[in-house]
């Protein structure tokens, strides 16, 4: 019986499964080289995203697949964190410490996500133009899928058309905690059974950057105001 590579599909074109869909690429000990879908519900590569610190074993990671240089080039430039009191002086400095293997508060290998992610996909078009077998498939993502009774692989039915509706060996959810992914693999129940909010909520937005701005980040954490009303009639009307 001949042996046949393996059918791997990737969802998600993230960080994550961008990363994936590289590492098995480059994979050398493959007798066979498989074969590789990656697809991502959004038409265009998502190039948005908030600073992505790469730390501990990543290093390593990005050294052996040769980003390393390409990170630090596109590195966010933050030289560290300060944190600011209430009248917005600034009351401690915690620098970068320039070594990666013992990093402070701002990473040396900081970078926007979307730069991270696009480096990803840059390396693995490269892998396809030397000969990996790589598809990578914009706006679409998967309907339904079924495993096989006899463990053989998982049946895939795809939304838009197109991929073509076929059997996988592997398939590998990597678009996010709230991907229609999880309820096909785990079931329909609610997402709160599977992700528990801490009650914490932090807000992102991008502002620009003005000459004078300095290369620290800047956290000033600030308590609510409480008032105290002498009656009830001080006390504004909520409804």
């Amino acid at each position: 019986m001949s042996q046949q590579p393996l059918n791997i599909l990737i969802l998600g074109g993230g960080v994550a499964g961008t990363s994936l869909a590289l590492m098995l690429a480059r994979q050398p000990g493959f007798k066979l080289q498989p074969k590789i879908t990656l697809i991502e519900r959004s038409p265009v590569p998502r190039t948005t995203g908030q600073a992505v610190d790469i730390r501990g074993p990543g290093v390593d990671v990005i050294c052996k697949i040769g980003l390393e240089p390409d990170i630090k080039a596109r590195h966010t430039t933050e030289t560290g964190i300060a944190f600011l009191n209430s009248k917005g002086a600034t009351a401690a400095v915690f620098p970068a410490t320039g070594d990666a293997k013992n990093q402070s508060a701002s990473s040396e290998y900081e970078i926007l996500r979307g730069d991270l992610a696009g480096l990803l996909l840059d390396g693995t078009n490269e892998a396809k133009e030397k000969g990996a077998r790589v598809d990578i498939v914009y706006g679409e993502h998967v309907e339904t899928m079924e495993e096989r009774e006899d463990g053989s692989g998982v049946d895939v039915y795809f939304a838009n058309g197109k991929v073509d509706n076929q059997k996988f060996d592997v398939v590998v959810g990597a678009d996010g905690i709230a991907s229609k992914t999880r309820s096909l693999m785990f079931g329909k129940q609610d997402l709160r059974e599977h992700v528990k909010p801490s009650g914490l909520y932090i807000g992102f937005f991008s502002i620009p950057r003005l000459p004078e701005d300095e290369t620290f980040w800047k956290w000033c954490q600030v308590a609510p105001v409480s008032r105290t009303y002498k009656n009830t009639h001080d006390v504004p009307n909520k409804t």
